[in-house]
């Protein structure tokens, strides 16, 4: 019974170490260019201030939208959630777990690796902020700690089968620029952070060009049709003189106008006879 359980368990390993083995060109690019930080508790609580010594690599987010979460607080700091989201390389599309995010991160954000996993041809980094991070679209949150998020970077099988680390590297880089320390990546992410505020400012100046444009436009076709109506108005000298119709409407016209006139003053002579016989 014994030998028959280490015969299924040997055969469910296999394709575990069959699979780790092709992809070993992959682990190494990914160690060495986001190695991960020397595990401590501060990597896995926020009780502790982060031990920046044990940390060896950095990432400067150049893509945002990657899904993220503060450490947990009841009366005091507790553990982190590495939150975690799986990005296909193919299509750029991010699905996250149920739940919507404390926040997402934004390009230039620094964050460190804190650990790699592999599961299903994706590549999973564990990534803390290196200070506490303050979201943008959160205001009214009192408590604020570092972040955690643990995104997959899902690939077509078969560059896991060729084992094809530079398809790997090239692809993560798409989304996170790394660094071996903290103040270079913080210098790239503050250029990154200045070029996005361009952008946007940019961006900003186009529209409201382009609504003073449309106003502008709208000011016109009102002036235009203005004049219009009022070159309608003035009688034009060129013309054709009126019809003979034209002159029977006019003088219907007239004589219903004299009408009126006629049974406006029938009346007031109605009104002066009555008063007239009451003195009387």
């Amino acid at each position: 019974m014994r030998k028959t359980f280490l015969f299924v368990a040997v055969l469910f390993a296999i394709p575990f170490v069959a699979e780790a083995k092709s992809r070993q060109n992959i682990e190494a690019a990914v160690a060495s260019n986001f190695p991960p930080a020397v595990h401590n508790k501060s990597l896995d609580t926020a009780h502790y201030e982060l031990n920046k010594g044990a940390l060896r690599g950095f990432v400067v987010v150049k893509r945002g939208g990657i899904p993220a979460d503060r450490a947990r607080f009841f009366i005091e700091w507790q553990e982190y959630d590495y939150r975690g989201s799986v990005i296909h390389m193919k299509d750029g599309r991010i699905v996250g777990r149920r739940g919507k995010p404390y926040t997402y991160l934004q390009p230039g954000d620094v964050m460190a690796v804190a650990g790699i996993k592999y599961f299903n041809n994706a590549v999973y980094l564990r990534l803390i902020s290196v200070d506490v991070y303050f979201p943008l679209l959160v205001d009214n949150e009192k408590r604020h700690s570092r972040v955690t998020c643990m995104p997959g970077f899902k690939f077509d099988s078969a560059v896991f089968k060729s084992d094809d680390a530079k398809a790997v590297i090239d692809g993560i880089k798409e989304w996170l620029e790394p660094f071996d320390n903290e103040n270079s990546a913080k210098e790239y992410g503050a250029k990154v952070k200045a070029e996005m505020a361009t952008e946007l400012a940019l961006d900003e100046d186009m529209a409201t060009t382009e609504e003073k444009e449309k106003a502008d436009a709208s000011k016109e076709s009102f002036s235009d049709d203005t004049i219009k109506l009022k070159k309608a108005s003035i009688i034009d000298p060129e013309r054709p003189p009126a019809t003979e119709q034209d002159k029977l409407e006019a003088l219907e016209e007239k004589i219903e106008a004299a009408k009126r006139q006629m049974e406006e003053a029938e009346s007031e002579m109605r009104r002066l006879k009555i008063e007239s016989e009451k003195k009387k």
